[in-house]
């Protein structure tokens, strides 16, 4: 996995707080501290910061707050965004030398090691080229922390076109703001383990024994649920993998996004809790894309409720890791 993709997602948008960059940066109070990532990390802010979630789609659950945290800061009609979101990455305490030999720096970024202390390391890379200031959200400095269970998480600093023209003050406020990160008190449990999920909008579980590195994400929305099962990897790893379990009655395949048809899949009979399965397993070696999925009708455990299991990889080693997680997994009432 990349950990730097100089892309820009849609995170700005108009809202109203008192703040001055034009006050020098050395005199701004950072007054007011917030957690990031639901209580992994701490960083000290200005006093009009202002935690904003993304909102998503109606048809998708939003953002895990142990996933993503976004904080807004505004003078005028100038925005300074900060943008927390895990890598599902881990290093160790060479982190530095880990990143440089993975991902060397190139003409359009610089990189130092901020700071190295409490078993937390960051690491600043700081964009020196600019190829558009005008996109809704240009990023001005990006911090990677290596948290003391060394998994490794990314914050962002974003700002608008309307802030472009005082950047460098921005890049200062910036790296004092993350000068200040301090580890937190949530620390992931990454041991091999057996956890039970609820099953949305019903008393049954789904029990699932993860192996090491491996951990569950659990989300609801109006009328569905939806559980995503990760694993981190170390630095350098290019392994992706993740399976998503979809419980509602609206679910929808994932090959369509992938520009794929039903024939093209290959169905393969099993069974998920008991039931039987004809999963669909698509590979398209070309895009280094292993998909397999199904619905499978769960009037066991509600009548009309559809559970959605769809395992997405980029090698055929994960996607055996993954099916062997599914087929052990079982219905708890």
């Amino acid at each position: 996995m990349k950990l730097y993709r100089f892309t820009v997602p849609a995170i700005l948008i108009a809202l109203a707080f008192p703040f001055t960059i034009q006050a020098q940066v050395d005199t701004v109070t950072l007054s007011r501290k917030m957690d990031l990532l639901n209580r992994k990390l701490y960083l000290d802010l200005p006093a009009n910061a202002k935690l904003m979630p993304r909102v998503a789609d109606i048809m998708a659950a939003d953002p895990n707050q142990n996933q993503e945290t976004r904080i807004f800061i505004e003078d005028g009609n100038r925005k300074l965004v900060i943008m927390a979101t895990e890598t599902l990455i881990m290093a160790s305490d060479n982190f530095l030398a880990e990143l440089n030999k993975a991902e060397p720096t190139t003409e359009d970024y610089s990189r130092k090691q901020l700071n190295s202390a409490d078993s937390v390391i960051t690491i600043l890379n700081t964009p020196t080229i600019y190829y558009d200031s005008t996109e809704s959200a240009i990023l001005i400095n990006s911090l990677l922390v290596k948290n003391p269970d060394k998994t490794v998480s990314r914050v962002d600093a974003y700002i608008n076109p309307e802030a472009f023209q005082t950047k460098d003050e921005y890049i200062r406020l910036s790296e004092k703001i993350f000068n200040t990160l301090a580890k937190g008190t949530r620390r992931l449990n990454l041991t091999a383990r057996t956890e039970s999920f609820k099953v949305f909008g019903t008393a049954s579980k789904i029990k699932i024994n993860l192996p090491k590195n491996y951990f569950v994400l659990a989300d609801e929305k109006y009328d569905f649920g939806v559980l995503r099962v990760n694993t981190y990897r170390m630095l350098g790893d290019t392994t992706f993998s993740s399976m998503t379990i979809y419980t509602g009655h609206h679910p929808t395949y994932f090959y369509n996004e992938y520009g794929l048809n039903e024939a093209d899949a290959k169905k393969l009979p099993g069974k998920y809790l008991a039931q039987a399965v004809d999963w669909l397993e698509f590979r398209d070696p070309t895009r280094d894309l292993f998909l397999r999925e199904q619905f499978v009708h769960a009037d066991f455990i509600e009548t009309g409720l559809i559970l959605h299991v769809a395992i997405t990889t980029n090698t055929e080693k994960a996607l055996k890791e993954m099916i062997s997680i599914a087929d052990q997994m079982s219905h708890e009432k």
